[in-house]
């Protein structure tokens, strides 16, 4: 006997045309929402390890009655532009305000955010650059500064790698993803200590990994919203390692799923959203490339399958555009 799938999930593109951004949007199957959630992942390697545990957070929320959205800022992943393109920290603030205005095209009344790591930071300063006008926030294990995040990343590059040549061009290096010098200094002017618009949310939730601290300058900034603290458990088996063995911290999931679902139950019908792309021309030097998706449907409750080493896994698909081929990766 089949199930019928509780939740529909659409690829699509949405944003500017000449650099428009990629997401993957999670509807219930009954077509009435209870409000909208936009998922704003990490960056590069740490986007690739939870992935699978973003995806079943948005699905695990759409299965409750919420429009979700995970989406690649612009000039990452699937999304148009390069990691050579200026302002990357405007660019990817701007993403996210794409993003929610996609959401709202779909007649979402009340609007939340997940910012893992780097998009915690992404998020918060949207809010200060849009009025996004959110009801609640996660900030799952939030970084400071891209500062800081740059010199994690590096500190932990050291840990895999026997002999590490760091640049003197002020660019930084690590397994699979390289930051140029000037992508490397746009980073750097994130700061969530000084988001000024207060508060950024109704309510907010933070969860920090109990192997660091948070500092004084963070603590400080929060103590002005409406906060609660929580941890976030199976956070370093979830990124400190190679992707492909990445556990999916299955408390936090709940944990954030149930407090973001503390929302009003009211549903309203959902509209389709504006402007949607299956299919889009990118252009690459003097070619253009034609990248197109298919469309899916998910159980979201299906029990996962595991590998060897006893790590859950969501049900993944292989990204395939025409013509560029393996720059999606696992989803």
């Amino acid at each position: 006997m089949t199930t019928a799938p509780t939740v529909d999930e659409q690829p699509l593109w949405f944003g500017p045309t000449g650099r428009p951004m990629f997401g993957l949007m999670a509807t219930p199957a009954d077509g009435a929402a209870r409000g909208g959630v936009l998922l704003a992942p990490t960056i590069g390697r740490e986007a690739r390890a939870s992935r699978r545990a973003f995806r079943r957070t948005a699905l695990a929320l759409a299965d409750l009655g919420f429009v979700t959205l995970r989406f690649d800022y612009a000039c990452t992943g699937d999304a148009g532009g390069t990691i050579d393109d200026p302002d990357l920290d405007r660019a990817w603030v701007e993403s996210v305000g794409e993003a929610a205005s996609l959401l709202r095209s779909c007649a979402i009344t009340r609007l939340s955010a997940i910012g893992m790591r780097l998009g915690a930071t992404v998020v918060a300063t949207a809010t200060d650059a849009f009025d996004l006008d959110l009801s609640s926030f996660v900030l799952w294990d939030p970084c400071e500064t891209g500062r800081g995040y740059l010199r994690e990343l590096s500190a932990l590059e050291a840990l895999r790698r026997e002999h590490v040549d760091w640049e003197a061009d002020g660019s930084v290096v690590t397994t699979e993803y390289v930051f140029p010098e000037q992508a490397a200094a746009d980073l750097r002017r994130l700061r969530l200590a000084a988001v000024e618009r207060s508060p950024m949310a109704e309510r907010l939730l933070v969860l920090t990994r109990p192997d660091r601290a948070v500092t004084d300058s963070l603590r400080a900034r929060l103590s002005q919203e409406r906060c609660e603290w929580g941890v976030a458990d199976d956070q370093a088996a979830m990124l400190d390692v190679d992707p492909l063995e990445a556990w999916n911290p299955t408390a936090t999931i709940e944990r954030v799923v149930e407090w973001v679902a503390a929302e009003p139950e009211e549903r309203t019908a959902i509209k389709d959203p504006a402007d949607p792309r299956r299919s889009i021309v990118l252009r690459e030097g003097t070619a253009e490339v034609v990248a197109s998706r298919w469309r899916l449907r998910c159980a979201p409750r299906t029990r996962p399958t595991r590998c060897s080493s006893g790590c859950a896994r969501a049900p993944t698909w292989r990204s395939v555009p025409v013509g560029r081929f393996g720059r999606g990766g696992w989803r």
